[in-house]
């Protein structure tokens, strides 16, 4: 019997050690496991699945483990099997040529490596599970010998779900996470994440583990939100208007509303610059103004100055007068107060 090459020698404990998310950062959960708390925790295990490499599907790496993920976005054009033990290798034929045992042998190894990791990333995965949750509550599907081996990963979650559904309050919690608002000053690719997420929740939920959601759902909870805003009115109305075949997945609504976005926020930016350019002139003639003011007091002081030795210079020559004189003295000096203290600091 032919021996194959083991070219992948990566442990349990080195996947569990590479975890981007240690058990240690999570939150664990006491007593009876809820849906919303279980579904926390297996998001938690996908991130740290789709965070580690591999060349059958770059998208998504080690997601296969958890989930199809073919069926997501920009994932791979087949299932990815995990945990598939590739038959014995058979010993090469009489009369085979070596690039044809060369292709078999080679790949034959690929196969066995893609086993190896996967089930090695399972046992990981699984010991990362139980302690963040308590096992107490899997004793049904733990065997009193081995415990969990032989169960995948995808057993474990199905177990989840089947055992603890979503209750009507989690499921109006759910509801409610589609219908919240979006601001604004939020990104708009901060809304498509959102929506990913909690509508991926949302089919699990309405249809079990292992589905996602819709084109449909997508389109309708995306335009609820931006319409709410009132800021998107006239391409709401567009919107509604393009033939029914450009309206109804999620990569035309994104190019839609993505375009209309980019107007607001440029629109916004012309706005703000309007707004300084405004103040910059406010300020500017309140300036000029202050200059109008300080030079027309001065020119008056200096007039009445004037005034003043002309009228002294007279009123020395006329001594009876001089009492008048006196009072317009007075009158002079507290104009000159008043327009001191009304000068600005």
């Amino acid at each position: 019997m032919a021996v194959g090459i083991l070219q992948s020698t990566k442990t349990a404990k080195e996947f569990f050690d590479e975890f981007e998310k240690s058990p240690d950062e999570v939150p664990h959960i006491s007593g009876t496991p809820t849906f919303l708390q279980l579904h926390g925790i297996i998001h938690y295990i996908e991130g740290n699945c789709m965070a580690i490499a591999d060349d059958r599907d770059i998208k998504y790496g080690k997601g296969h483990i958890l989930t199809d993920t073919s069926l997501l976005t920009g994932g791979p054009a087949a299932q990815i099997p995990p945990s598939v033990r590739p038959p014995t290798m058979v010993d090469r034929a009489v009369g085979q040529t070596q690039v044809n045992w060369d292709n078999y042998s080679n790949n034959w190894n690929r196969q066995y490596n893609y086993y190896h990791d996967d089930h090695e990333l399972q046992e990981a995965i699984k010991k990362w599970f139980f302690m963040v949750v308590d096992e107490a509550h899997f004793v049904e599907i733990k065997d009193s010998r081995t415990g969990f081996r032989g169960l995948t990963v995808r057993d474990i979650i199905a177990y989840c779900m089947d055992t603890f559904p979503a209750e009507p309050e989690e499921m109006r919690i759910v509801e409610d996470m589609l219908r919240e608002e979006w601001d604004t000053g939020d990104h708009i690719a901060t809304l498509w994440a959102k929506l990913q997420k909690n509508l991926r929740l949302y089919a699990v939920v309405e249809r079990g583990p292992g589905h996602t959601y819709t084109n449909k759902e997508f389109v309708k909870y995306a335009y609820l939100a931006i319409e709410a805003t009132k800021e998107f009115t006239e391409d709401c109305e567009k919107w509604k208007l393009l033939p029914p075949g450009m309206r109804t997945t999620e990569a035309q609504l994104k190019t839609h509303f993505g375009k209309a976005y980019k107007l607001f926020v440029l629109k916004g930016a012309s706005m703000r610059d309007i707004h300084i350019a405004n103040q910059a002139e406010i300020v500017g003639i309140l300036a000029a103004k202050s200059q109008e003011m300080e030079e027309l007091r001065t020119e008056v002081a200096t007039s009445m100055a004037q005034e003043r030795a002309a009228m002294q210079a007279y009123f020395a020559n006329h001594t009876t007068d001089q009492s008048v004189f006196s009072a317009m003295t007075a009158s002079t000096e507290q104009y000159n107060v008043v327009t001191k203290n009304s000068k600005p600091n």
